[in-house]
């Protein structure tokens, strides 16, 4: 296998919503042994970065003795959608290195796809991201989308376009930050999975209060299992006190909960997060009282058309839609993505996605 001139620390490169996670579980004492599925939806096309990849998963974790690599050989031919690589082992040993090594698989893979990464671009798109939100904050979710060793540079045109936060602390240091974010759908998962997933947001968020330093905001993610509107509701029914605000980030596979489908108006209903999901959330917090909390959406966002129609609609409204944004996708890249499809031997997975087969897959030979 190939060396790498890695970092010596892998944290500052690191979502911070993975870190806040694995410090949770190890508060509960939750390690379970995790598949983890990624994928690269856009294709077909040749997978690069792999052999990185593999090697960020041997240099910060201990998965050679407790788990095992499954993957594609590099530069291998995929099909949409396809799995490129199987990681197996306890969860706390790799559930702080997806940014990483995704962020390696995606960055290698768009630049032997010929995508250059542009970073006046990055400024430009997120100039364009600010204005469209009206006054709201905005954070830098991307770090996934390319190498960890050009994310600086992006956090920093990022900020220069109007962007206040980001999700890493080497991004956010370029202007004088700290990482932001709380909870990513791996983490609900190991909760579905100990709890059962009607309970899985909940006990997510009980335990994050636990173990979280007070002053982060308690903004919990609630559309791991399509059950928006459930989950909301019972977070404000037990422990409205614990929680600053909700995340939704429904995928682009599902219809949320409570929603309809595409009436042909673009953003307005059908799947992802739509107005119709936002509106029909923001009437059930003020159905039950609690109309301050935030709400923070995530998943399309750097489409500052997209942001636009939330605008227009809370005009038509007559009440604000979002308190927030994350966005990624301020550049082009073909995006890698990571699915948890097992825990403890027991298929569980995120609403919309699922265990692909993996017969092409070889196991890697680690060290």
């Amino acid at each position: 296998m190939r060396e790498f001139n890695l970092p010596e620390k892998h944290e500052p490169y690191t979502d911070k919503y993975f870190l806040r996670s694995n410090q949770v579980l190890k508060g509960e004492g939750m390690n379970p042994y995790v598949k983890m599925q990624v994928f690269i939806r856009k294709g077909p096309g040749r997978v690069y970065g792999i052999e990185e990849a593999v090697a960020i998963l041997d240099k910060y974790s201990n998965i050679r003795d407790k788990g095992k690599i499954l993957a594609l050989p590099e530069g291998s031919q995929y099909k949409p959608s396809e799995v490129v690589m199987q990681i197996e082992g306890p969860i706390q040993e790799f559930i702080e290195l997806e940014t990483m090594y995704l962020g390696a698989m995606a960055g290698e893979t768009s630049k032997r796809a010929g995508i250059t990464l542009d970073f006046n671009s990055v400024k430009e798109n997120a100039k364009k991201v600010v204005e469209a939100a009206d006054g709201r904050p905005v954070m830098y979710f991307g770090a996934r989308h390319w190498k960890y060793d050009e994310d600086a540079k992006i956090a920093r045109a990022a900020y220069e376009g109007g962007i206040t936060k980001c999700s890493t602390d080497i991004g956010a240091a370029t202007f004088g930050g700290r990482g932001k974010g709380t909870s990513p759908h791996v983490a609900i998962l190991m909760f579905g999975a100990k709890y059962g997933i009607e309970n899985a947001s909940l006990e997510f968020t009980k335990a994050f209060d636990r173990h979280i330093d007070p002053r982060v905001k308690r903004i919990t993610l609630i559309d791991t299992f399509n059950r928006e509107l459930s989950d909301s509701r019972m977070i404000l029914a037990q422990i409205p006190d614990r929680v600053s605000g909700f995340r939704l980030d429904t995928c682009g596979e599902n219809i949320s909960e409570g929603g309809t489908k595409s009436n042909g108006v673009p953003y307005e209903t059908g799947n992802g997060v739509t107005i119709e999901l936002v509106n029909n959330f923001y009437n059930q917090m003020k159905e039950l009282g609690y109309q301050e909390k935030e709400i923070v959406l995530s998943s399309g966002f750097a489409d500052a058309r997209k942001i636009a129609a939330f605008t227009a609609a809370e005009k038509r409204l007559g009440h604000r839609l979002f308190d927030g944004l994350g966005v990624g996708g301020l550049f082009k890249s073909i995006e890698t993505k990571a699915d948890t499809v097992e825990v403890d031997g027991v298929r569980i997975s995120k609403a919309g996605r699922f265990f692909r087969p993996i017969e092409r897959l070889e196991e890697v030979v680690l060290g």
